[in-house]
Order: structure tokens, then C-alpha cells, then sequence
């Protein structure tokens, strides 16, 4: 596919928005199939690659016979320059935070105790990939791997540039092929999870950002047609529009992965970080109004218990002292019920 990148690119896209306009719902055994053999052929080629490492058998990748040459202008950096890079590997950090949303988002999907089964998942999740990423970082080190933007201009051997047909493999490809060789099967099966892993990860987008739009447009923050739903339910312009444009930035940009990688990271810091800002602001007036409302006034009269409200407010529990709270009167009357005295659970009964 080397040279077909964009019109490889293109056709996946275009072949999930045709998956998802047909309404196709994501299956969680169907995607346990990838996700387990990534980690499998992971765990395989890491533990390969440190035996060889442990006992001196590892070889050196291709690219590291070529010097690496710094940009002009950049031959050493600044304390500014330190900052920004330290920033810059802060950003791509955040990235993994779209696993734990994820995970936030699926807790009512998980089995009792939900709040511990997703903990758990979330301590796995992050033991996994600071394993595989601390691993990578040890084997590529000893390999002496090298991946630049421009190797005509940033790689030389011995004071010449590489060929003219010369190909720079992403780090994985690299580390595969030392670990097991030029054209092996491990190489091949690497090559293979990790290409399903990225789709799978590309549908993401298509199950969530077509019902955020939906949600947005319903407050009158975006058009009104992405309320919209096609014959098999699914929010068809809203999965137009984000077909379209992943279609125009793979075109654009030629499918460079080092290019549009950066917008990439731009949007996930921005998004989470103006949602975290969002939730921690919500929370805060939520927690000053339950104290305001705990706390008696002059004059105050005893409350029966038999009579409190229990109101789910934006999908949070929360109590008044009035079975028809003035904050729950917008809601319909099965969002406000009474609860017993024991505070058990919702209740119709008076």
C-alpha cells in the first residue's frame, strides 16, 4: 500500500460511514477479537524483543546506521524550547485519556459493583500501557531505531542522503522487523493486528460524535438537520458531516500521519480539557446549592419523612425536601417521585 495511503484512506472511511449508516451497532465480543490479539502479538513481540536484549542476540535496525541531522536553526535548544517540548509531550500524553472516558462513559454498562468493575478496568488499562509503552521506548532505544518527518534532509549516511526509494517504516513496523526478521510471520501478524486496531479505533468516532452532534443541536448549538435520523435509526448527517471531513483532511494532508496526527492532539487536549473544566464547574454549584439547602434557615419547620423527593437532575440523584422541588417542576412528574423514610430506593407510593 506504500504510495496508496490516501486512496487507502479514503476507501476505510468510506466504507465505515456506508457500515454506519446501515445502523451496524458496535458488537463488545466482536471488538474483544482485535483488542485481545493486539495485546497478544504485543506481548509476544515485547517479550521476544527483551529476550533478545537479555542476552545480546538484538540487532540494530537499518535506520540506525543513518546520523541524524537537526533541522536549521535548531542545533540546540532553548530553556523555551525545553518548556515547549515538555508541553508537547504533555499534549500527546492526554491522548490516552480517550481510553479512560471510555471507560467513564460504560459504567453503566459494567456488572455489580459497577463502580469497582470499572476501577478495575481502569487500573489494567493503564498497567497495559505503560507496560507496552515503557517496553517500546526500551527496545527502540537499544535497536537504535530513528523516525524523522524528511529523511532526504534529516538522515544522512556517511555525509550523504538516503536513496531516492528509500522507506521509513512507523516505529512498530521498525521494532517488528528487528525482532523478527524481514518478511517473517511475527512481522506479518503485527503488522495485521495493529492495522484492525486502527480501524476499530476510527469507528469510535462514527458511534460518538454523530450523537454528541445530535445532543449539541437539540440546545441549538449546531444546525437542527443533525437531529435527523435515517431509515435504520442512525444519525445519518451527522455521519455524513464527519465523513466528509475526515475525507477532506486525508486528501488535504496525503494520509501523513505526522501531520495530521498534530491536529489530532490539538482537538483531544482542547475537548477534555474545556469538558473537565465544564464538569468541575457543574459540580461545584451542585455541591454549594445541597449545602445551602442542608443548612436551616430562621423559622424552619421539620420535614416528614415520608414526603422527601428524590429527583434525577441530568442523570444525578438528588434530594429535596418537597416531592415537587422547584428545580424538578421543568421535568415530568416521573422524574420527581416520593422515597420512603429508609431512603431504600425510588418509590410511587406517598
Amino acid at each position: 500500500m506504500r504510495g496508496y495511503e490516501p486512496l487507502a484512506a479514503a476507501l476505510l472511511i468510506v466504507g465505515l460511514t456506508l457500515i454506519n449508516l446501515r445502523g451496524v451497532r458496535e458488537s463488545g465480543r466482536a471488538l474483544a477479537v482485535p483488542v485481545y490479539a493486539f495485546l497478544g502479538a504485543m506481548g509476544l513481540m515485547l517479550g521476544y524483543g527483551g529476550f533478545q536484549w537479555a542476552t545480546g542476540t538484538l540487532a540494530q535496525a537499518e535506520s540506525a546506521g543513518y546520523d541524524l541531522v537537526p533541522a536549521n536553526g535548531y542545533e540546540a535548544l532553548t530553556a523555551l524550547g525545553v518548556g515547549v517540548l515538555i508541553l508537547r509531550a504533555f499534549a500527546s500524553g492526554t491522548v490516552a485519556l480517550t481510553g479512560v472516558q471510555g471507560v467513564a462513559n460504560g459504567v453503566p454498562a459494567f456488572q455489580r459493583p459497577k463502580s469497582k468493575n470499572a476501577a478495575s478496568v481502569l487500573v489494567i488499562m493503564a498497567t497495559l500501557s505503560i507496560t507496552i509503552l515503557l517496553s517500546v521506548i526500551a527496545l527502540v532505544a537499544a535497536s537504535g531505531i530513528q523516525l524523522v518527518v524528511d529523511p532526504q534532509e534529516q538522515l544522512r549516511l556517511d555525509g550523504s542522503p538516503p536513496a531516492e526509494d528509500f522507506a521509513q517504516d512507523p516505529i512498530l513496523g521498525q521494532l517488528s522487523t528487528v525482532i523478527f526478521g524481514e518478511g517473517s510471520i511475527g512481522l506479518l501478524v503485527v503488522s495485521l493486528v495493529t492495522s484492525v486496531m486502527l480501524i476499530v479505533a476510527a469507528n469510535t468516532a462514527f458511534n460518538g460524535f454523530p450523537q454528541l452532534a445530535s445532543r449539541l443541536a437539540t440546545d441549538g448549538f449546531l444546525p437542527r438537520l443533525l437531529l435527523s435520523r435515517g431509515m435504520r435509526l442512525a444519525y445519518s448527517n451527522g455521519i455524513l458531516l464527519l465523513a466528509g471531513g475526515a475525507l477532506a483532511l486525508v486528501l488535504v494532508y496525503q494520509a501523513t500521519v505526522t501531520e495530521l496526527i498534530q491536529m489530532y492532539l490539538v482537538g483531544v487536549f482542547i475537548s477534555f480539557a474545556a469538558s473537565q473544566i465544564g464538569m468541575v464547574k457543574h459540580w461545584n454549584s451542585q455541591m454549594r446549592l445541597e449545602l445551602s439547602e442542608r443548612a436551616p434557615g430562621p423559622g424552619a419547620q421539620p420535614v416528614d419523612q415520608h414526603h422527601r423527593g428524590y429527583c434525577f437532575h441530568h442523570g444525578a440523584g438528588h434530594r429535596h425536601n418537597d416531592p415537587v422541588h422547584p428545580r424538578c417542576r421543568s421535568f415530568s412528574a416521573r422524574d420527581c417521585n416520593p422515597v420512603d423514610g429508609d431512603d431504600r430506593g425510588v418509590s410511587t407510593s406517598p
